[in-house]
């Protein structure tokens, strides 16, 4: 409906008015003036070409707008996009529960082993070491750092694993993409068979490639923990993740 009034006052301007100026002058009756009808279409002529050019830089105006408005936004979706390729994602992609002295983990750590009980340890006492396996899910070099967590019994807050280390030179991980890490969480079998059926919530201090850090929150579940003949075994359920710029 809106293109046919427009068509039909461009006809009007660009037809019809013309034909009434010279049948005006034809009839050579009414208000006298000083020119004739071929001065009143030229002079009629220059207002059209005015109004088409200023028509012309506005459409001109506007056009450029959204073009600006249309690079403004790709840019936003590019560096949306380079933030999310720099933003470092790890997930737990398995875990183990193994029994070791502890004067092995304080004498000859192959690994990056974190003490999470109150209980305080003696040189040679037995004690269980959970594994939990991080994988870097992300396209970009990652650092992970155990930050602390808590744990929860029917969403009351009922303990904290520490983040205590003995003879470690480093208590990050440092992942390329795709790759995979490992801490060991060790405490006496009793605390450690104390986490059965509750709820563990993680935080992780990540750095990506230029050092920018965030902080990756998730849960644990643990509904199984225990031993029978052929050693310990443990179920674990991780959920809940979540990322955020510090």
């Amino acid at each position: 409906m809106m293109k046919l009034f427009i068509s039909a006052i461009v006809i009007f301007c660009i037809f019809i008015i013309p034909l009434i100026i010279n049948e005006a002058y034809k009839l050579g009756r009414g208000y006298a003036t000083a020119w004739d009808a071929s001065d009143t279409l030229i002079y009629y002529g220059a207002i059209l070409t005015f109004l088409g050019t200023v028509v012309l830089g506005l459409s001109t105006i506007i056009q450029s707008h959204r073009a600006n408005d249309i690079n403004n936004r790709l840019s936003l979706l590019e560096e949306e996009r380079f933030k999310r390729e720099l933003q470092p994602f790890v997930i737990v992609s398995n875990w183990k529960l193994e029994e070791t002295k502890l004067q092995m983990i304080i004498q000859s750590p192959q690994k990056l082993y974190i003490q999470i009980g109150d209980i305080e340890l003696y040189y040679g006492e037995v004690c269980l070491c959970l594994s939990l396996f991080f994988t870097n899910t992300s396209n970009s070099f990652a650092t992970v750092y155990y930050s602390e967590a808590r744990v929860f019994e029917k969403n009351k807050h009922v303990a904290n694993w520490k983040n205590s280390t003995s003879n470690q030179p480093n208590p990050k991980l440092y992942l390329k993409s795709g790759e995979t890490g490992e801490f060991v969480f060790y405490c006496t079998p009793k605390e450690m068979k104390g986490f059965r059926g509750k709820k563990i919530e993680l935080d992780l201090i990540l750095d990506n490639r230029f050092c920018e850090k965030y902080k990756e929150t998730l849960d644990i579940i643990i509904p199984l923990l225990g031993e029978d003949s052929n050693g310990w075994y443990v179920s674990l359920s991780p959920q809940n993740y979540l990322i955020n710029k510090l």
